[in-house]
């Protein structure tokens, strides 16, 4: 679909695709720094434009399964190929509910552990209950992040983020269709609710999404709150990280953390995947989740409450397990994944209205 996405197939690449050779067809028409190919060469993946893919055959395609949504059939249709692996949504392991699955369909790809979704079960016809579930290792996900850093000569220093610190990873609540607010709540005040219960830090830094880039209001908001309330100074991630303008995904919080060792305090990701790998990389990092008794004020529908907390409750879960089992792989976190379901059909439907206006 885009770059962002780009290290989880390559993880699956780098650790079950020994012998096999890959083309790697970015759908959105990003490119990749021409620094990175030798490092791509050496895993067996060759860049290749979308349109020539289409007009090449292949044995097997991976992709994730809500590719474009209700156009998905039509996506695939654009390509020459047997077969399908479909990969989950990165740390967050989502496959959602695709009606009517590919035939072709032979294998569901998850990263670092299962996450097994009811909804995504039931939507599966009885032939293809058995199809095998390959879940990608930490470490080859932990491989394909470090080495293209080092691909574009990147030095991250170690121990930058402090105990007293704390890391807010900002999510687009509020801002988006999947995460709409009643009329009249922002999103600084529903960040600063949920601060008040916090242990004081010296410095939060904000990982600012880019979708609210331009949002400074929410910002310079808290920065008041933090100075008046806390005595506490607001930086943003870039001022510590540096982000290469030519592959900004390497200056992202899971670069950090996976290229170096930190020492942070505290992190508030929202209901973001970001959790995921604090609970595996860094099981000292005290986790702070979204509340329901404080949220729930203030999105506009329960659909949407009910979604956040569905989330929370699994990653909550998944941290237990990862404490208590070193083998990653070999955990499975069962969720019904009915408030997922109904958001993203949802969001299909405004979609296709939005198409057909």
């Amino acid at each position: 679909m885009s770059r962002r996405i780009l290290f989880y197939p390559l993880s699956y690449v780098l650790e079950f695709g020994r012998g096999r050779k890959f083309d790697l067809a970015i759908a959105n028409g990003e490119k990749l720094p021409e620094k990175t190919y030798r490092f791509l060469e050496s895993i067996g993946v060759a860049i290749v434009d979308i349109e020539v893919a289409k007009n090449n055959k292949y044995n097997s395609i991976l992709l994730q399964p809500y590719h474009d949504f209700q156009d998905h059939l039509k996506f695939l249709g654009c390509f020459n190929f047997e077969k399908i692996s479909y990969f989950s949504d990165a740390l967050r392991n989502g496959m959602y509910s695709l009606p009517n699955l590919d035939k072709r369909t032979i294998e569901f790809i998850y990263f670092g552990f299962e996450l097994i979704e009811e909804t995504f079960l039931e939507n599966l016809d009885s032939s293809q209950i058995e199809i095998p579930r390959i879940i990608v290792s930490f470490e080859s996900i932990r491989k394909i992040w470090v080495g293209l850093g080092q691909s574009m000569e990147l030095d991250i220093s170690t121990d930058r983020l402090k105990p007293d610190d704390l890391l807010v990873v900002m999510r687009h609540w509020g801002h988006t269709d999947l995460y709409p607010f009643r009329d009249g709540k922002k999103l600084e005040d529903y960040l600063w609710l949920e601060m008040q219960t916090w242990p004081k830090s010296r410095r939060v830094i904000i990982k600012r999404h880019p979708w609210l880039n331009s949002d400074q209001g929410v910002y310079e908001s808290l920065r008041v709150r933090l100075d008046e309330a806390w005595g506490s100074t607001l930086h943003f991630w870039e001022d510590l990280f540096p982000v290469p303008d030519n592959f900004p995904e390497l200056g992202s919080p899971e670069y950090v953390l996976w290229a170096s060792k930190q020492n942070l305090g505290t992190v508030f990701a929202f209901d973001g995947s970001l959790n995921n790998l604090f609970s595996y990389l860094y099981p000292m990092t005290s986790i702070r989740y979204p509340e329901l008794m404080k949220y729930c004020n203030f999105f506009k529908y329960r659909a949407t409450s009910n979604l956040v907390l569905e989330q929370v409750t699994w990653q909550i879960q998944l941290a237990s397990e990862l404490a208590q089992q070193p083998e990653s792989n070999k955990i499975a976190i069962r969720t019904s994944g009915i408030s997922y379901e109904k958001v993203i059909s949802k969001l299909s439907f405004l979609y296709q209205q939005r198409k057909n206006a």
